[in-house]
């Protein structure tokens, strides 16, 4: 009995002890060709990042080589089919298991690459040169396939769509020569462009470097910067794709006249969202769209001015751009225009401004015009409330010569055109606080030898608007009597 039982556990020791070699000996031939070592060997050997793996052909050869040594080696063991399927199996096991270890954990391959997996799954190498992942196993038609470039953690937004519509147009139009196939391929290998312009543009809303994190919240780059930035990313997309044999593919072309359009029509989309980018728990900062159209800031505690958030709609060259802080549901009216007469009228005519600086401050006060005008345009005096013709005009001149000198408005002289009914100090505080946010909005565009003496300059500019107001009424009760003020 004792003999029968050693004997048994003899075999099975002998048994698992074949076992294990056989399985060793597959994961060392395996390990020879998807080794973290020997794929990023293959990948640096290679000019796209790629190469050829087929499984199938090499677990099978992989079979035959162990079946061979173990005949060598065993020859009055006899290999059942059984066992050898069981050998192929383990083979592909381990060569799968070796590829996916390196699509979960990132290894460095040089030159800045990296091993990923791509949104369907498949083994990929990515970088930093741009957000996109390049399946490796291309000869599998891993790149032939749609969304083959985005990365496992992509994520769509808004944006997507119109972007990708934009490309898909570009890939059937763009030579009358090109056949829906070659056109449906080139689609498939431009559609990347559409996340990398995505990304790009939503640095200014999102992360690190949003306009939150920006001074006067306008974004490190302008409209140039952030195509440039994208054409360098699509740049090294082309270079990763020449092998893709694209028919009518023009990489120039695609990077010199399709990325600012990408861009552009991003950057047109983005206001109509009105995205939040900051919330105090009191006031809600949303990007949104100036008169003009720009993308810009839209300042909950300034009415809701915008302010444009690249530089380019800000500035051309030496000269600020105009009407760049208007809100898009302006409408013109007379009010508004002769506020913004007015306000030019003050600059032309203030001996602080140098003369080659009012054409840039005109520009720069004009807003302070419209919140003026957003402040006393509800104020509604009746002509009861309102002095007396003679009492008026003898108020009204009175007050503009001491204006001439002294540049204050005295309270009374607010009382009596007012009737009392209004805080009228308490509003024009309200008016030079915004006027102050502004100015520190657009500090950087105020002539340098302004910026430190610029609040009583504003200050008078809103005393003038005050008086034209006063005068404004006089002309709504005295139509007929306005040639007797001085």
């Amino acid at each position: 009995m004792r003999r029968s039982l050693f004997l048994s556990v003899s075999l099975l020791a002998l048994s698992t002890s074949s076992v294990c070699a056989t399985q060793e000996m597959i994961e060392n031939l395996a390990d020879g060709h998807t080794s973290e070592r020997a794929v990023i060997a293959r990948l640096q050997a290679s000019q796209d990042y790629t190469f050829t793996l087929n499984e199938e052909t090499l677990a099978e050869s992989i079979k035959e080589a162990v079946v061979a040594f173990k005949q060598d080696n065993e020859p009055q063991q006899k290999i059942s089919d059984d066992e050898k399927s069981t050998i192929k199996f383990n083979t592909q096991y381990r060569l799968r298991k070796n590829i996916d270890h390196l699509k979960d954990h990132p290894v460095e391959i040089g030159h800045g690459y990296f091993t990923a997996r791509n949104l369907k799954g498949e083994f990929s190498t990515r970088s930093n040169r741009n957000p996109l992942v390049y399946p490796v196993f291309d000869h599998k038609g891993h790149r032939d396939a749609p969304d083959a470039f985005l990365p496992a953690n992509y994520r769509g937004n808004f944006l997507s769509k119109e972007l990708c519509d934009k490309i898909r147009y570009y890939a059937h139009y763009c030579n009358r020569n090109i056949s829906e196939k070659e056109a449906q391929k080139l689609n498939k290998y431009l559609q990347p462009l559409f996340y990398i312009t995505q990304l790009e543009v939503m640095k200014m809303l999102e992360g690190r470097d949003n306009i939150y994190h920006c001074r006067r919240w306008v974004y490190s780059k302008d409209r140039d910067g952030i195509i440039q930035a994208v054409k360098d990313q699509a740049s090294h997309h082309h270079a990763l794709i020449r092998k893709a044999d694209l028919k009518y593919f023009d990489p120039v072309d695609v990077e010199n006249r399709i990325v600012p359009q990408l861009v552009d029509l991003a950057l047109s989309i983005i206001p109509t969202r009105l995205i939040e980018v900051h919330n105090d728990g009191r006031y809600s900062f949303r990007v949104g769209k100036s008169y003009k159209g720009a993308l810009s800031l839209l300042h909950p505690l300034i009415d809701n001015l915008p302010y444009p958030i690249l530089e380019n709609d800000r500035l051309n060259g030496i000269n600020v751009v105009s009407d760049m802080n208007i809100p898009i549901d302006y409408v013109a009216d007379q009010a508004i225009k002769n506020q913004w007469a007015r306000v030019e009228d003050f600059v032309n005519d203030d001996g602080r401004i140098a003369a080659d600086e009012k054409r840039n401050m005109i520009k720069l006060f004009e807003p302070v015009g419209y919140l003026f005008r957003n402040a006393v345009r509800h104020l509604r005096v009746l002509a009861d409330q309102y002095p007396g013709r003679d009492e008026a005009i003898n108020r009204l001149n009175a007050f503009s010569l001491q204006y001439l000198t002294t540049h204050t408005i005295p309270e009374d002289v607010l009382n009596i055109f007012y009737h009392g009914r209004v805080d009228l100090h308490t509003l024009l505080q309200d008016v030079q606080v915004k006027s102050a946010r502004h100015e520190g909005m657009v500090g950087d565009l105020i002539p340098e030898g302004l910026r430190d003496g610029l609040e009583p300059i504003r200050n008078n500019l809103l005393e003038a608007l005050v008086f034209h107001d006063m005068v404004d009424r006089f002309k709504l009760f005295y139509p007929y009597h306005v040639h007797l003020l001085g």
